[in-house]
């Protein structure tokens, strides 16, 4: 036909996203080890070229008895919000133990915040904002540079270990926060759009089905300590619906 033109028949198409959960979730699992410097943290290579963390159920004597239950509510929030910023994560038991696989962050893709020079200081007004948010929702009180990684060109940032320490309730919660001071550094003013306003209302309908309904989060039935979590992470939901800013 006139006109037409094979010079791209060898052109690689396009290929289909991966869905990271449902491998997460169902993945053939190749090997798993423990993760250098970290106790029961380990790594699992999926099939194929997936890999992630594996985080199991913790004693309470390390001080962590919560940390599969607040790292599934933490992707709920990401999920549910379309943030971007925590890594896709799921329930799973390995090797007969109950916990989380979370999608692993290469070394090649990022690194913990605290070995770049600038920090946070590239990172773009918006991606910073809804880290805000994130944070804000979760009284983040253990949100240090180790605690965030930042992708090689410093423009993206993944928010980590959201456990019993993150999920702390304490009234000065930004103390220890380096997204919050980041933010006030900027003088970020922070309003709310009609869209994320929205988002923000399924939040809080979820969050209303959780405490009737937690087999989300990994449990039939929901301890005291997760239901204040919960309630808290609501209020703090409705104070932003209700005046439309994220009061940090």
């Amino acid at each position: 036909m006139e006109g037409q033109s094979f010079e791209k028949q060898n052109e690689i198409l396009p290929q289909p996203k991966v869905d990271v959960k449902s491998v997460l979730e169902k993945g053939e699992i190749e090997s798993v080890e423990k993760l250098e410097g970290h106790f029961l943290i380990e790594v699992v290579q999926m099939k194929g070229d997936g890999k992630g963390l594996f985080k199991p159920e913790e004693p309470e004597w390390r001080g962590r008895p919560l940390r599969v239950q607040l790292e599934l509510i933490a992707g709920l929030i990401d999920e549910i919000l379309e943030l971007g910023l925590v890594p896709e994560i799921v329930e799973r038991s390995i090797n007969n133990k109950k916990g989380i696989l979370q999608r692993f962050i290469n070394v090649d893709e990022a690194r913990p915040a605290i070995y770049g020079n600038r920090g946070l200081r590239q990172i773009p007004d918006e991606t910073l904002i809804k880290a805000a948010l994130f944070d804000y929702l979760i009284g983040a009180a253990d949100r240090r540079f180790t605690n965030i990684l930042l992708s090689k060109d410093e423009t993206q940032i993944w928010l980590i270990d959201h456990d019993d320490f993150m999920f702390s309730d304490v009234k000065d919660w930004g103390q220890y926060n380096e997204i919050l001071g980041e933010t006030k550094d900027r003088k970020l003013h922070i309003t709310i759009n009609a869209e994320s306003l929205e988002l923000l209302k399924r939040l809080v309908e979820k969050l209303n089905q959780l405490l009737t309904s937690p087999k989300e989060v990994g449990v039939e039935t929901l301890s005291s300590d997760l239901v204040k979590v919960i309630n808290n992470i609501r209020q703090r939901t409705q104070t932003i619906l209700e005046t439309g800013i994220i009061p940090i």
